[in-house]
């Protein structure tokens, strides 16, 4: 019987000491990733650009890290902006994709200082779904697509996932909620201050094939976020072979 597939998905916050904390993970699917530093690639292989493309200037990328000899082969993808998808097969049951959607400016919108990220997403979308066409594979895409979970409260008017989830779901591939811990009050006060006590907020999502049983678990306790502003989720993959009904 085939065993459970783990990683982690962490935006890195595009900071060269944050490598000391991917070093532990077998496999990494990260976001705002530079280069690393030699040490780490003394005992990891690694794919990323370190540059994104887009109105900004953003020396990271997305990057798929693993462990020497984990069955990891790296998929050189075409993605519609460079930077912001790098994909590979995982022990050669199901291709995995670290995602980032990149803000970019609103002509309609001058005066929103980040601008939008939707259109970044949309364009994900159809990357990831022409991944899956080619190697017709199950698939789980995760990382910072920097829209908000549809149906919480959202005074500030960031764009918010349904539209990737519509888009992504026509063609059986599913959001995972998220498991974690509720919001602790000092980050209430702040930037999830409109959101209910139970929520899990996060502008990280990880998306799977339905045949395949994801458990995914944002690891937001005040122990254990870490040093980015983005805490690491875990993420644990079942092949529906792997339990027969």
């Amino acid at each position: 019987m085939a065993t459970d597939l783990s990683f982690v998905v962490w935006n890195m916050a595009h900071r060269v000491p944050n490598w000391a904390h991917v070093g532990g993970h077998r496999v990494a699917l990260l976001v705002e990733a530079v280069l690393p530093p030699p040490e780490f690639l003394a005992t990891h292989q690694i794919q990323g650009l370190w540059t994104t493309e887009g109105e900004k200037r953003r020396h990271w990328s997305t990057a798929i890290a693993w462990q020497m000899g984990a069955p990891v082969e790296v998929i050189h993808c075409t993605s519609s902006r460079a930077g912001t998808l790098t994909a590979a097969v995982y022990d050669s049951r199901v291709i995995i994709a670290a995602c980032y959607a990149t803000w970019e400016p609103d002509p309609d919108h001058p005066e929103w200082r980040s601008g939008r990220s939707d259109w970044s997403a949309l364009a994900l979308v159809e990357d990831l779904l022409s991944l899956q066409r080619q190697l017709a594979m199950p698939l789980v895409a995760a990382g910072d697509w920097n829209l908000w979970p549809s149906g919480y409260p959202n005074a500030d008017g960031c764009s918010i996932i349904a539209p990737v989830e519509e888009g992504l779901q026509r063609h059986g591939v599913c959001r995972v909620p998220l498991e974690g811990e509720p919001i602790h009050e000092d980050r209430r006060s702040s930037t999830y201050g409109t959101l209910p006590a139970s929520a899990i907020p996060t502008y990280d999502h990880v998306f799977a094939s339905e045949e395949l049983m994801v458990r995914a678990e944002a690891k937001n306790s005040a122990a254990c976020w870490g040093p980015s502003d983005h805490c690491q989720i875990e993420v644990t993959v079942s092949t529906a072979l792997d339990h027969p009904a």
